[in-house]
């Protein structure tokens, strides 16, 4: 793989390798805590970037609030290490480390699954290997050869993805979440409008790359559906802290209105993430 990062400007190597850093610490705590199992035994084998600051075009637009995320592929030797709750405290540190100027995304998958993948021709992972840059490889780590499929085949498997996703999100919406709303009962509206917003994320992932994230983080969902289209980016505006306070609350829909008696939402708020989801729709609609 390709492990040149001299187009990057030196501060976001600087950044970089500091994201290198702290996945390996957080890695070595959990296989530290381990001794006596077979997650004891893990292994990183690789650190990948990948997406806009692997090939370059990474947008940093303050003026709209907009920031391209590092896209990092972390890949294991254990399936154990795939959950997502053992790499709680590396997301912490990105979030919370004002080193980091750049956001920070990261998936997780084993050695195993990445080339199971690549031999059938998942281009998610095919784009990866032929555009990523190797931030670290243990020694002696390869990728399997992809398997190439035809444009033919590609357009087949995302009429596929479209036509089982985009019905089920524009059900959600036009019928749990505006019943929902009319009848009062705003928690309810708020989890289903989460549900609406994770289906279009993950049919606009499925639709461009045949695959989807084990994760229902908006957040993180949004940040690769928008590095995929662009044009999804109006969908939420992100400049005041109204605007990124009302996305967070969608956020935690998913657990919180649900489960937590402190979750609070208004109609006002609900009227307006309706309007940006409703908007989404119509993106995705056009954008797939």
């Amino acid at each position: 793989m390709k492990t040149d990062l001299g187009h990057l400007p030196p501060s976001k190597q600087a950044e970089l390798e500091a994201v290198v850093s702290v996945l390996f610490e957080e890695f070595e705590g959990v296989v530290a805590q381990a001794k006596g199992t077979k997650k004891a035994q893990a292994k990183i084998g690789a650190i990948i970037l990948y997406g806009s600051y692997a090939r370059g075009g990474w947008v940093e637009d303050p003026v709209n609030g907009y920031f391209s995320d590092f896209d990092i592929l972390v890949i294991v030797n254990h399936d154990a290490l795939e959950d997502p709750a053992l790499w709680s405290k590396a997301e912490d540190r990105f979030i919370h480390n004002g080193r980091f100027k750049t956001p920070v995304q990261f998936i997780v998958h084993t050695h195993g699954d990445v080339n199971n993948a690549l031999r059938l021709g998942q281009y998610f992972f095919s784009d990866i290997k032929n555009e990523g840059i190797a931030l670290y490889q243990r020694r002696g780590f390869t990728l399997a050869e992809p398997k190439e499929l035809s444009d033919e085949e590609k357009q087949e498997i995302a009429k596929e993805h479209f036509e089982q996703w985009y019905p089920r999100a524009k059900y959600n919406f036009e019928r749990m979440f505006k019943t929902a709303l009319e009848d009062g009962q705003y928690l309810e509206a708020a989890f289903q409008l989460h549900q609406v917003t994770e289906k279009l994320y993950q049919c606009i992932l499925l639709t461009h790359t045949n695959y989807m994230p084990k994760t229902h983080n908006l957040k993180f969902l949004r940040s690769q559906a928008e590095r995929l289209v662009p044009a999804l980016i109006p969908a939420w505006p992100r400049t005041t802290r109204l605007d990124r306070a009302r996305f967070e609350l969608l956020k935690r829909a998913y657990v919180e209105a649900r489960y937590s008696k402190h979750y609070d939402i208004s109609k006002e708020d609900l009227g307006w993430l309706g309007e940006r989801v409703h908007q989404l729709l119509e993106q995705v609609s056009s954008s797939t």
